[in-house]
């Protein structure tokens, strides 16, 4: 047959379909042209897929089998459309014919318009992006497939149109079609009427003139099947009363809602039903000039769908159970699987069963919903990891849900995995966490690291991922990348890269699986300003100014004219704003109250500082406006890095509980990933004690992928499990909590957690009259602008592994505030 040796490169070997099919046991269908198997075949590049292959029975070898044969070989090789279904191969060995197509998960449509308690009903939305997914396929073989071609598929019917694991249509079963000449104003072929009785055109049964618009009519039976929810007959008065006479009687007389299925009553006065329900009436024209070309079936249908979009929007694609909102499509998914316990339960025990979770798919998938009905899927690591009976392998674990988990050695241990979710909501925001843990108990007590690195689907760039959480049943939790999940299956390719030092003594780690959870919205507040809606009348101004604020306003670098003590209306103005302090020529404070109570807050610059643990010494600030105290101080890259504050006292207000916190900003373009330990010494009698916290100096960053697959951005990460993380603020800066401090009133000393003391008195009360001239007889401890009486914060920061050194920092300095 010259055809099949033009196509040779399609050939199928008979033993590879055998192999595929497990010996042909794996029957999911059959038709008069034969029957129909699932298989999972590999391709020449070893790729493996599912297909199904289709059996030309023994007495079909000849006359219309064969022909029916050699035309789908014919049409499918020639024309490729993603809503036609594709053919992978064929094969002809001695009296063995079968025709490969790529499989249709979902089945035919059909098939959704049978009534079945296991099954969920389609949407509206399904229904609609169905048709259009159909229409598109059709419009491409009447008008696309080349110059002076078109295609008459002469067969179409809702048992030929396919439906793919996202519910996408394809149209197939192509044995019956003809090519028509398409620079014709009419094309037409005189042929024996063929097709499936209800479907085929009466104009075509009676002429034998084979068009275009007999598919035309066709798809108008599928669209009334779609519209009715039931197949193309119904008994009535025990006769069989084809559908599309029925509908155009009822569409006529203005009765439609009589027989549209009961699951669309709630859109029998929408626009978006009024459009389809008109289109499906103009296919089924008596006369074909008066039936719309593909072309315009197509936009009419795709205006149905504009309409129910803005009519309703994306919540009806949802299924209520137990007062939830579950993603429909996802649940039609649930009920698919053979081995769901959905699938012979009551609907009142399904939502029990969701909001504890369920496993699926032969113990490899676990599945639940929240409280705002938006599903939570973890894959097994049994399904996604290589196992190669060494360095990876299986284990039984009781604290997992699948009881089994995958063991893999350490120190170095790579692996590149493809995940494949099936159960995500739609139009949904998911986190991926990896969720793992060391074998032993010592070794999950020891780690303080804890961080993976790890690239996406194949791009160079690597992430670093730390602890996000501890579940409890003691498993951590790494959170890879985030997603826009636009449907309920999607695919991320990831290599991890994991390291002994990570898991310390651990020289194996438990991997359970990874997590995809829905993401809780988040919102930082940390720069908003505080609101005060006071008014300016009836405002006891004792209460909101400190009681030594005359003194901030003396030494402040305002310059007020003639009035050297303010109002206390005015007084509350200017230190609620914030001054300028000098303490010398060298450095100066920012100074401000809190507006809500009148907490004092300020900035300290550093003054001196020194690298790699040698001696502190002094250091020239720069100029800055981006700095409120008006200077910075450059850090350079370094393992260690010390830097002392000198501190006036009597800047912080009594029995008041503050927060220390180092602000300070890298340079553009660095990004950090360097975790480093903090101390914070005091200048006191006991001057050993300190502060010690893992803390990160930049917001690790997680990947965002797109709709399309593509990372296109990242997002910060908000919070860690034992890793302090900085917080941005409005002003540009970076702040990183050091430590909380306590002001006692009674004993005038700062307590830390550690409960070490640091001397703090207060400014000195300065009256009207001695305000200009400070008196001689003040105490050693009273406010002073002489450096022997101040007290001393000497910050240490060092890489937590001693061997990455800290990027590079603009530092303005430590700030206290009220907590």
């Amino acid at each position: 047959m010259p055809l099949i040796e033009k196509l040779k490169h399609l050939r199928i070997p008979y033993e590879d379909i055998q192999a595929a099919t497990k010996n042909f046991t794996t029957l999911i269908g059959s038709g008069g042209y034969g029957p129909v198997y699932k298989g999972q075949l590999s391709l020449a590049g070893g790729e493996l897929i599912t297909v199904a292959a289709k059996r030309l029975q023994n007495n079909n070898l000849s006359g219309q089998g064969l022909k029916e044969f050699l035309t789908e070989i014919q049409m499918l090789s020639r024309y490729k459309h993603p809503n036609i279904v594709s053919l992978v191969g064929f094969c002809e060995e001695g009296n063995e014919k079968f025709l490969v197509y790529e499989y249709a998960e979902n089945g035919s449509l059909n098939n959704y318009l049978k009534p079945t308690k296991s099954r969920c009903p389609l949407t509206w939305r399904q229904r609609i992006n169905i048709c259009v997914d159909a229409a598109r396929g059709l419009a491409h073989l009447h008008h696309h497939v080349a110059t002076n071609q078109r295609v008459i598929h002469r067969d179409i019917k809702s048992a030929n149109i396919l439906l793919c694991h996202n519910m996408k249509a394809m149209i197939a079963d192509f044995g019956l079609s003809k090519i028509g000449r398409a620079n014709e104003t009419i094309t037409y072929i005189i042929t024996n009427a063929s097709g499936t009785f209800g479907y085929c055109d009466p104009a075509y049964i009676n002429s034998g003139i084979l068009t275009k618009e007999s598919d035309i009519y066709s798809f108008g039976v599928v669209l009334f099947e779609v519209l009715c929810g039931r197949l193309c007959f119904k008994n009535v008065n025990g006769e069989e009363e084809p559908l599309a006479e029925l509908a155009k009687r009822y569409y006529i007389e203005g009765k439609l809602d009589l027989i549209i299925d009961h699951e669309l009553k709630n859109y029998m006065n929408s626009d978006s039903m009024k459009e389809f329900s008109e289109i499906a009436f103009h296919c089924l024209a008596d006369i074909r000039s008066e039936r719309p070309p593909m072309s315009l079936v197509l936009q009419r249908l795709e205006k149905s769908l504009k309409f129910l979009e803005i009519e309703e929007g994306p919540e009806l694609l949802f299924h209520e159970i137990g007062g939830l909102r579950i993603d429909s499509d996802v649940m039609k998914a649930i009920y698919d699987m053979p081995d769901s316990l959905l699938f012979n339960i009551t609907r009142d025990k399904i939502y029990s069963h969701l909001t504890n979770g369920i496993i699926v798919d032969k113990g490899k998938v676990w599945i639940s919903i929240d409280d705002n009905g938006k599903t939570q899927e973890m894959i097994s690591a049994i399904k996604f990891v290589p196992l190669d009976g060494d360095g990876c392998r299986t284990r039984s674990e009781s604290e997992s849900r699948f009881h089994t988990v995958v063991e893999v050695s350490l120190p170095i241990y790579y692996m590149k995995v493809k995940i494949s979710t099936q159960f995500l909501s739609s139009h949904v925001a998911y986190a991926a966490y990896l969720v793992c843990k060391p074998n032993s108990l010592d070794a999950m007590e020891q780690c303080a690291q804890n961080k993976i690195s790890y690239k996406l689907n194949d791009i160079c760039k690597s992430y670093t991922s730390y602890r996000s959480m501890t579940v409890d049943s003691g498993w951590w939790m790494y959170e890879l990348f985030e997603t826009i999940n636009l449907e309920r299956t999607a695919e991320f390719v990831v290599t991890l890269q994991i390291l002994d030092n990570i898991f310390c003594s651990s020289s194996h780690l438990l991997i359970e699986g990874i997590k995809f959870l829905p993401i809780q919205k988040f919102e930082d507040d940390v720069g908003k300003s505080e609101v005060d809606k006071l008014s300016t009348s009836n405002i006891k101004w004792d209460m909101r100014l400190p009681s030594d604020y005359e003194q901030f306003i003396y030494y402040s670098k305002k310059r007020l004219g003639d009035v050297i003590f303010p109002t206390k209306a005015e007084a509350y103005s200017i230190l609620s704003t914030g001054v300028l302090i000098q303490v010398n020529d060298e450095v100066n404070i920012w100074f401000w109250i809190t507006k809500l109570n009148g907490k004092k807050c300020f900035v300290l610059p550093p003054t001196l500082l020194s690298y790699d643990k040698k001696p502190l010494r002094k250091i020239k600030s720069i100029p800055s406006e981006k700095s409120r105290h008006g200077n910075i101080l450059r850090v350079s890259s370094s393992k260690v890095i010390g830097m002392c504050f000198k501190v006036p006292n009597g800047l912080l207000s009594r029995n008041t509980r503050y927060g220390c916190y180092l602000i300070y900003m890298t340079p553009q373009g660095i990004d950090s990933k360097t975790l480093v330990e903090m101390k914070l010494n005091y200048d006191s009698a006991l001057a050993g004690q300190h502060s010690a916290n893992l803390m990160s100096l930049s917001k690790p960053q997680i990947p965002v992928i797109g709709a399309d697959g593509e990372c296109r951005s990242t997002r910060p990460i908000n919070n860690l499990k034992n890793v302090q993380l900085p917080r941005k603020r409005k002003d540009g800066w970076m702040e990183l909590t050091v430590m909380n401090i306590q002001e006692d009133e009674w004993f005038g000393h700062l307590s830390s957690r550690e409960k070490s003391r640091w001397n703090s008195c207060f400014l000195p009360c300065i009256t009207h009259n001695d305000s200009r001239n400070k008196a001689d007889n003040v105490m050693d401890d009273s406010f002073t602008l002489d450096p022997r009486y101040f007290s001393n914060i000497t910050l240490h920061m060092c890489s937590s592994d001693m061997i990455t050194l800290i990027p590079e920092l603009i530092v303005q300095g430590i700030e206290f505030r009220p907590l």
